[in-house]
């Protein structure tokens, strides 16, 4: 049994790559380092941060690619791909504001 007193590491998922489980331990050790480990109930919200994050490097580098392409010839739909991409970004973007807020800043209010 668990002394409610010790502070618990929680692994990353197994299916997680490399840089998905760097950046989750980085996160829990930030919050240790402000002595409010991660609760249990807290690990999905960091799970989710963490796939966000991957999400957003996948569209810049879908944007960017797509930027290259619209530079070089003028196909409408490289540009509304571009576009869409933008705004996939911005809404993914928003969504890891508001999980980092969860993990993170309101533990600094408290």
């Amino acid at each position: 049994m668990l002394n409610p007193n010790e502070i618990r590491d929680f692994r990353p998922p197994t299916w997680m790559g490399r840089r998905e489980k760097r950046a989750f331990n980085s996160v829990q050790k930030l919050r240790k380092s402000r002595n409010s480990p991660l609760k249990e109930t807290e690990i999905p919200v960091l799970i989710e941060y963490v796939r966000t994050m991957v999400r957003i490097e996948t569209l810049q580098a879908i944007f960017d690619d797509d930027d290259r392409r619209m530079r070089t010839s003028r196909d409408a739909s490289v540009k509304s791909r571009l576009i869409a991409t933008a705004r996939q970004i911005d809404a993914s973007t928003k969504l890891a504001q508001g999980l980092w807020d969860r993990l993170i800043c309101t533990v600094v209010a408290q």
